[in-house]
């Protein structure tokens, strides 16, 4: 809580879009690492881990109240239509497109996510608490 969760996202969202580009260049490769998949995978989640927590825990922050309920109801239909559209349509555009472009798809829509991020007001911390540390 002592961290700008915007800030927190901005730095996760930046580090995907890193791997994104370096899963589209390992794609372009004449023979593509397998293990090196495997390592963005790694740090893809450890990402997510970073990016997940702090995206919830700001929605409340940016709509009043009483528009919470519908934020989540919103939040909950964005999820189901990407877990059951994101992989179709994925299939669908591998096999016309081809992978690379689907990293670069995913890249661009990440780059759009940023610039949005920073768009919103800084926010100020909730409380004046102490500052996490391992002193006691």
């Amino acid at each position: 809580d002592s961290v700008d969760r915007v800030k927190m996202i901005i730095i996760a969202e930046a580090g995907l879009v890193a791997c994104c580009l370096m899963l589209a260049l390992n794609t372009l490769l004449p023979h593509p690492h397998v293990g090196f998949i495997y390592f963005i995978a790694a740090i893809n989640s450890a990402l997510f881990g970073i990016h997940r927590p702090s995206l919830d825990a700001l929605g409340p922050r940016l709509v009043k109240h009483h528009e919470i309920q519908s934020m989540s109801i919103l939040s909950m239909f964005k999820s189901n239509v990407g877990m059951i559209g994101g992989p179709a349509l994925g299939g669908i555009l591998i096999g016309s497109a081809g992978v690379v472009w689907i990293y670069l798809i995913d890249l661009a829509t990440l780059m759009v996510s940023i610039i949005a991020l920073f768009q919103i007001t800084r926010l100020a911390p909730l409380a004046e608490g102490e500052k996490p540390s391992f002193k006691r």
